[in-house]
């Protein structure tokens, strides 16, 4: 487009891929392949520059690392399926190691991502009233996979807080564009989609993320006495909170009676009941049965050989429910975990880097004091241990693109803006 700048359509592509990504996620893969050409373009024009960077370096060294798991797989199709998602882990690093030589804000960012996270909703609206049309039940048909039909309920709902965190953020920074008149819509809006998407672990992630904001901001206005009384009334707040959302104290209520039933007897929980039926429960099996399968493989078992694994060992429990295996010896639920997950599949030493990459990551965020990097590096953390956050293409394209891209916003422009002074 005439007279339109490199650093612009930079920025501006920046944001179209987001909205792709949030709002139509099968045209994720050609927005990559089309953010390549504007990179090469900036290198050509010497406005993209290399700078080596070891966070970025980590986490491609934990692509390679799955790479090398293929040679010791049973199973190539599967294999070949994780080492394909996963291009994300190698990608998005080679293409932020090219540092521009001009400032990025995250208005483009995350006016792509609201855009995106609305019609994502719509979509999910769209679906779920199709479903009570048809005779499905209101509660049904409106909460969980029927109202996130694009996007995993706990990877939505977690998108959903760190995009409504980050427009706060803009605001609080006063980014262009970024006016209460429509942040405080779309942040209701956004509330009642998230609440719908039924998950407890998005709802612990936003609830030790509205701690930490809350904390801060007592320590910071009231001082440390205050400050040390609040966290001693916690729990009688916790509590509260509880009483005011029914739905959410009967979900905690029973995963404390079913923890409770394991750790009394773990093999016992294992292999006297079958048929589970609920996410508490099936994660129990699973942490167990990958564990165990851990224990016994602590260097991995190959890239795309957990599913085989998993399901031998969930057979001599007597679930057979849980270790068929598809035409593709593919298991019905992943481990739950993306540490334990990633420490079967590549073992302790590409659990290690990926622990490293994530560590790096966070330390860059407090050093540069990006809160909302910090708040992704959290989500990803929390989330991991109740999901496998990093399995399912949403969750790779996400974490992999936003914690390279801020992780550039925060050195480049901290570079950029030292050379000005």
């Amino acid at each position: 487009m005439k007279g339109l700048s490199f650093a612009n359509v930079y920025r501006i592509y920046l944001g179209v891929f987001s909205f792709l990504f949030f709002c139509v996620p099968n045209l994720t893969s050609l927005g990559v392949i089309l953010f390549i050409p504007i990179v090469l373009t900036g290198i050509y024009r010497k406005e993209l520059r290399f700078h080596f960077q070891w966070t970025m370096m980590l986490l491609i060294a934990v692509y390679l690392i799955y790479l090398i798991g293929i040679f010791f797989t049973d199973n190539m199709y599967l294999a070949s399926l994780y080492a394909e998602n996963k291009l994300s882990f190698l990608i998005f690093p080679l293409l932020f190691l090219f540092r521009p030589t001009f400032t990025l804000s995250y208005v483009s960012l995350l006016m792509g991502s609201t855009l995106g996270i609305l019609g994502a909703s719509i979509i999910g609206i769209l679906s779920a009233y199709g479903c009570y049309a048809n005779g499905g039940e209101l509660r049904t048909c409106f909460t969980s996979v029927y109202i996130s039909t694009l996007h995993h309920p706990t990877y939505f709902s977690t998108f959903i807080a760190l995009v409504v965190f980050g427009v706060w953020g803009a605001f609080l920074r006063k980014e262009p564009f970024f006016k209460v008149s429509w942040i405080l819509p779309f942040s209701l809006f956004a509330l009642i989609m998230f609440t719908l998407c039924l998950s407890l672990s998005a709802f612990l992630f936003v609830a030790i993320l509205a701690a930490a904001i809350v904390l801060r901001w007592i320590l910071n206005r009231y001082g440390k006495k205050v400050y040390r009384a609040f966290l001693l009334a916690s729990p009688l707040i916790i509590s509260l909170f509880l009483v005011l959302m029914p739905g959410l104290r009967n979900d905690v209520r029973y995963t404390y009676s079913t923890v409770k039933k394991y750790m009394h007897d773990p093999k016992g929980f294992l292999s006297g009941k079958t048929g589970y039926n609920t996410g508490n429960e099936v994660r129990l099996v699973m942490w167990t049965v990958t564990m165990e399968e851990i224990a016994k493989y602590p260097l991995g078992v190959g890239t795309g050989n957990v599913d085989a694994h998993l399901s031998h060992r969930l057979k001599q429990y007597g679930q057979l429910d849980l270790a068929k295996q598809d035409e593709h010896g593919a298991i019905q639920y992943n481990p739950h975990n993306q540490f334990l997950q990633t420490c079967l599949e590549i073992g302790i030493f590409g659990l290690f880097v990926l622990l490293l990459f994530i560590g790096q990551t966070w330390r860059l965020a407090r050093t540069y004091k990006n809160y909302l990097l910090m708040a992704l590096v959290a989500s990803l953390v929390v989330n991991s241990i109740f999901e496998s956050m990093l399995q399912r293409q949403s969750g790779i394209v996400f974490y992999a693109f936003w914690m390279c891209l801020l992780t550039l916003i925060s050195i480049s422009n901290t570079k950029i803006q030292a050379q000005e002074e």
